[in-house]
């Protein structure tokens, strides 16, 4: 155990020199806002710069999202395609909107904003009786859209179509409609999915050349150096703008011309598992904060795991007081029903970002640096509890690997006061850099692109894109090289390989419908989760597929979009282990010792130890009819293969026994690209591609 204390940090104000130069008047934000010197920089970068890239790189709740809206509240012909990685941050997006444009009207009035997810699409078209596609552009009217990428990114590979319509219908009107387009917290994406967007960006850019320029905002405390190399390698230019900060004791508020965006924390590191920690310490820490600062007392435990932070609830639930408001916020819960407004809220990473907390007491584990520290700035943001509570104290407690914490002793003995970007210095040097994956562009990323050109060479649409298709042949094959040649192979012969190129964030082949019945839960309905996920830790109840159906049909839950996950197995959920289960998987071919490619492969099944009830064989049955695209790395376990290529843990990595008695690790799906993007070949490591 070791406790240091986090210094203040104070974000400066824009100058008035600053907003004269970026044309920023008191009419173009609230009554009594302060623009801040970043988002004075980027409203200047947008209205007078020329790059055609910016990226925000602000501190975490600084207000880097207004400083994406501001240009469609007052400007006109500054429509705005806003994205958002999870529909938490989306729905705060939403709040937010509601609350400003309460008591402002911008001087273009309030846009026309509207809120496109795919459940928002299913009920329109439901409603409608109509074709996605018409859901899709009944929903492209607004001012301002709030949506994710995963949409946009099947509109730039035009997934999205209509009988009779030209195939680039949506594809034409986002791009003529909308001038600019912002991805808010970009951090959390990795080389796949920067490169999807540098595919759309250069589609976007080369067919609205002639009519005017459109620009892209990427909003991130730490973006990934993959996109500012893809964008340097399309010789696009890129503006990068920081906040400008200094870091304080705390003890006095901000001075003139600085507003405080964090508060002073005192951070204690410990070592062990966060269930155990939160076990051992319930009484003399948690419950001790709480008797001691009610009730000016809010807090937040984020496990990184949904079984444990599940388990951690349930602990809580039958030995907190009844005075302490419990809530749980994970991918488990229906988004409706996460806890919120609660004392203390026990979730996973669903609340990483966008979440603005109002708490003074944050417990947590992170498997990365970058977690980390995002997971640190959720506390500190606010001096109440928006009741009229004072914060009066603010204490973290992280659960570290020994050797981080030993790093952070030697650095700063207990009771040092730090400033926050020294103590991110210190933890980010000696957490493991994870894998960048920055050959992938160049392996596999142009199967998209050559998606695209295959579309645009489409009869119906050729001769209006003939002028443009080979200057952007010309800018893919500058990025991705002979990978663009890739997507002939995979869309004709490789299909399972092609969907796993062609998606944004991967789409996993290990899918089960469960309805979870544990105890304390008041209420759950039918919802699609990670197969491996439940298969490891969950106390399951085999069901029929077509049951769950039914179930989820009478919940008025959408059947549609259940049916499209592709489960594999349907469960009951009774609880969650404590000690989790060996899975492998059995590949039921010859592997050999030879490089192969297998362009299908339906013999797949999985080894569960201590199985019984969980109707693995009707599992494995379906599983084994599954075309799967799959990455084997014969020789090598899992847990070497994760820490040679510093994987993390965010990858599935399965140990695998051939039919021939090979054995080694495999991934599946988009996993399996990336791991094959990152895997050095040699002599003796011989890598499968199925």
């Amino acid at each position: 155990m070791h406790t240091i204390r986090l210094k203040a940090a104070d974000s400066r104000i824009a100058t008035a020199e600053e907003l004269a130069e970026a044309r920023i008047t008191p009419d173009q934000h609230p009554e009594g806002w302060q623009i801040m010197a970043h988002q004075a920089a980027t409203v200047y970068a947008l209205r007078f710069g020329t790059a055609p890239i910016i990226i925000n790189q602000a501190m975490t709740g600084d207000g880097k999202s207004f400083a994406g809206q501001f240009m469609v509240f007052n400007e006109p012909n500054w429509r705005t395609f806003a994205m958002y990685p999870t529909n938490e941050l989306a729905a705060d997006q939403q709040r937010s909107l509601n609350s400003l444009l309460a008591g402002w009207t911008p001087p273009q009035n309030a846009p026309d904003w509207r809120v496109v997810n795919a459940a928002q699409i299913d009920r329109i078209q439901a409603a409608l009786e109509s074709s996605r596609m018409e859901a899709l552009d009944m929903l492209l009217e607004g001012d301002l859209l709030l949506t994710n990428p995963d949409i946009f990114h099947l509109a730039m590979q035009f997934a999205y179509t209509r009988y009779g319509a030209a195939p680039d219908l949506i594809l034409g009107r986002i791009s003529r409609r909308y001038r600019l387009y912002v991805f808010d917290e970009f951090h959390l994406f990795g080389a796949a999915q920067s490169a999807a967007v540098m595919t759309a960006l250069l589609l976007i850019r080369t067919i609205t050349a002639q009519d005017r320029s459109p620009r892209f905002l990427f909003l991130s405390a730490t973006p990934q150096p993959i996109l500012g190399a893809l964008a340097a390698k399309a010789e696009l230019p890129v503006e990068i703008i920081s906040g400008s900060y200094c870091a304080t004791d705390g003890n006095r508020p901000a001075d003139d011309g600085w507003r405080r965006i964090l508060q002073p924390v005192d951070l204690t590191l410990h070592e062990g598992r966060l269930e155990e920690w939160v076990q051992e310490h319930l009484e003399d820490v948690i419950l001790d904060f709480f008797r001691r600062h009610r009730p000016g007392a809010k807090g937040v435990i984020i496990a990184n795991g949904v079984a444990t932070a599940h388990r951690i609830y349930d602990f809580l639930r039958e030995r907190c007081p009844n005075d302490i408001h419990l809530g749980l916020n994970t991918g488990l819960i229906p988004p409706e029903k996460r806890g919120r407004e609660v004392d203390l809220l026990v979730a996973t990473s669903t609340v990483d970002v966008g979440v603005d907390f109002r708490i003074n007491l944050l417990i947590f584990e992170s498997p990365d640096a970058n977690t980390h520290l995002q997971r640190l700035g959720r506390l500190g943001r606010h001096q109440d509890d928006g009741a009229g509570n004072r914060f009066e104290h603010f204490e973290a407690h992280a659960l570290l690997p020994d050797w981080v914490i030993k790093s952070v002793m030697a650095k700063y003995p207990a009771g040092t006061l730090v400033a926050r970007n020294d103590y991110a210095d210190v933890v980010r040097e000696a957490m493991t850099e994870l894998q960048g994956f920055k050959n992938y562009p160049r392996r596999w990323a142009g199967v998209q692109a050559g998606h695209v050109l295959g579309r645009l060479r489409s009869s119906a649409i050729r001769s209006q894109y003939e002028a443009y298709t080979p200057l952007l042949r010309d800018a893919y094959w500058t990025l991705y090289g002979n990978s663009l040649n890739r997507y002939f192979t995979v869309r004709d012969q490789q299909p399972a390989i092609f969907e796993a190129a062609s998606s944004f964030r991967g789409t996993s082949p290990f899918t089960a419908l469960v309805l979870d019945l544990s105890p304390l839960r008041e209420s759950s309905e039918v919802q699609t989760y990670n197969l491996i996920t439940l298969l490891l830790r969950g106390e399951l109840e085999a069901v029929e597929i077509a049951d769950l159906l039914r179930l989820a049909a009478s919940q008025g839950v959408d059947v549609d979009a259940l049916k499209r996950a592709r489960p594999l197995a349907a469960y009951k959920l009774h609880g969650w282990r404590d000690k989790a289960r060996e899975i492998s998987v059995i590949y039921e071919q010859e592997l050999g010792t030879e490089h192969q490619v297998v362009i299908e492969c339906r013999s797949i099944r999985l080894r569960v130890s201590d199985s019984v009830g969980l109707g693995l064989s009707a599992l494995n049955d379906q599983l084994a009819e599954q075309t799967l695209a799959a990455f084997f790395i014969p020789n090598y376990d899992p847990y070497s293969v994760r820490r040679m290529l510093k994987l993390g843990m965010k990858m599935e990595l399965f140990p695998f026994t051939s039919l021939d008695n090979v054995q080694g690790c495999v991934a599946f799906g988009q996993d399996a690209l990336l791991l094959d993007s990152a895997w050095q070949r040699r002599a003796d490591d011989k890598p499968f591609i199925l």
